[in-house]
């Protein structure tokens, strides 16, 4: 037997002998040592198996073969059905004794050894990477987009911001805050820096860029459990925070988030044509107006679905949205042409915001109470069905057909508590979500509102623009709260800045 070459790290390499046979020719691959799902050369190893292209396939180990007890079951059996020998090369491997059942325990042996082997490397490992993430040591794998290694002695390596790669993330996040789907935002980055198209920017790259918490300075490890067990983890490890490695600051990362999960509770909110959807409100019955399209060539209209009939109050939409954002821009712009009036507008917004959280503390209270009665509820027919179904083994249930009967309107009424209970808990963790929304500084305030007059002023001219009305919608949603109309189509403003 001439062995071409052995087994190194976390490669399995397949060992074949020259033949006496002419027809028979020897196959000779290599094959990546990874989990049995992801297993490209396995694949491709049982493929060949299946077409009957080898009867005798030489492997070094059992832990070269595979890491995994079920999966060394799995292969034994396919290549039994298929009389297909494993041979074992390296000495110890093989006991080849007249029993074949003790051959049989010591090949089971054998597998399960590999496996604890891999876990205990497994384990090891990750202690070793927890160890590296908590005293802010990049623990191996290349570094997230706009970072690159620095590598320092006894191979302790940082990461260090790369100046280049860090403005192109920061435009990324404000593209996104400006209202551009990843989508547009990887077009946009293609077009603008076309020397980096080394790197594909793609819908999912710009999605991680923009939920990567390493820009806010932390290492972050673990989030994802690799090729063996591609889950997300809810408990990442994460380093302490390292200031000189910080490109988005935490305000812009909340307002992220904020909008990531607006477009997960409502995927529309942005894409809407109707700049003024959900703030709209009827003068003279408070109903939030409805908005239709009537086709192509046709004009958008919001309306009134009142008593009174659908079409009872009718708007053009093109209109009223550029008579409303004119309105918005004027009115700070005016307040803001005095120094003085910032205390003013501050002191309003101020009180707004205290408002707003003392409506969410009461909301807050009464979705507490209604919980604590479903969950009550939910109690009380649990421990009805369990007490029926106890009965059902003391009582002819077939001379009672009502216990039945009562026993599936039970069950049917618990399935309504359970959703209920869902629709609640979700209605509550939403609440939470706005009650940690901070107050703003008087300085970022400040400057948020000049920022949000410019950016109007230059949008309003450019309404048929997508990208612009999905940022309009941003900026309705971080200043407006509603906007009254009534039927002769005057307007009232409420704002989270004015009144």
């Amino acid at each position: 037997m001439k062995i071409k070459e052995l087994a190194l790290e976390n490669r399995v390499t397949f060992i074949y002998e020259d033949t006496e046979s002419a027809s028979k020719k020897p196959i000779s691959s290599n094959f990546e040592d990874d989990s049995f799902s992801s297993r490209k050369g396995l694949n491709e190893l049982i493929f060949d198996a299946k077409l009957g292209k080898f009867d005798t396939l030489f492997v070094y180990s059992h832990d070269r073969l595979t890491r995994n007890v079920h999966e060394s079951l799995l292969l034994k059996y396919l290549f039994k059905k298929l009389n297909i020998d494993v041979v074992y090369c390296r000495p110890g491997e093989d006991l080849n004794t007249q029993n074949q059942k003790i051959n049989e325990f010591f090949d089971h042996l054998l597998n399960n050894i590999a496996q604890l082997e891999a876990n205990l490397i497994g384990a090891r490992v990750k202690l070793g990477n927890e160890y590296k993430i908590k005293n802010n040591l990049w623990a191996g794998g290349p570094p997230p987009y706009g970072y690159k290694l620095n590598k320092g002695p006894k191979g302790r390596t940082t990461l260090k911001v790369s100046a280049i790669e860090a403005a192109i993330v920061k435009e990324i996040f404000n593209l996104y805050l400006s209202g551009c789907s990843p989508k547009i935002i990887a077009e946009l980055i293609r077009e603008k820096y076309p020397e980096n198209n080394d790197r594909k920017w793609t819908v999912n790259s710009i999605k991680s860029i923009i939920s990567n918490e390493s820009y806010l300075g932390y290492i972050v490890w673990n989030k994802k459990g690799g090729a063996r067990n591609p889950v997300k983890h809810t408990n990442p490890i994460k380093s302490s925070k390292i200031t000189e490695n910080e490109i988005i600051s935490n305000e812009i990362w909340e307002e992220v988030k904020k909008i990531k999960s607006l477009i997960r509770n409502n995927p529309k909110f942005l894409s809407t044509p109707f700049l003024l959807k959900d703030f709209l409100v009827c003068g003279d019955c408070g109903k939030k107006l409805k908005c239709k399209n009537n086709g192509k060539g046709k004009k958008r209209v919001y309306y009134c679905d009142n008593d009174k009939g659908k079409w009872d109050f009718c708007i053009d939409a093109k209109e009223i949205e550029e008579k409303i954002i004119s309105k918005i821009n004027e009115r700070i712009t005016d307040l803001l042409s005095d120094e003085k009036h910032y205390d003013e507008f501050y002191n309003a917004y101020v009180k707004k915001h205290e408002e707003k959280i003392g409506l969410l503390k009461k909301q807050r209270e009464e979705l507490y109470e209604e919980y604590k009665s479903v969950i009550a509820e939910l109690e009380n027919c649990e421990k009805e069905i369990f007490e029926l179904t106890q009965t059902k083994h003391d009582v002819d249930m077939e001379k009672d057909k009502t216990q039945y009967v009562l026993l599936d309107s039970l069950k049917e009424f618990k399935s309504f508590l359970c959703i209920n209970k869902e629709i609640i808990e979700k209605k509550l963790e939403r609440n939470a979500e706005k009650q940690r929304e901070p107050l703003i500084s008087k300085e970022k305030f400040k400057e948020k509102i000049n920022k949000d007059t410019k950016l109007l002023d230059s949008i309003s001219k450019k309404l048929d623009s997508n990208i612009y009305k999905r940022y309009i919608r941003i900026l309705l949603l971080n200043t407006i709260e509603k906007i009254i109309i009534t039927h002769d189509k005057n307007v009232e403003i409420i704002s989270l800045y004015f009144s």
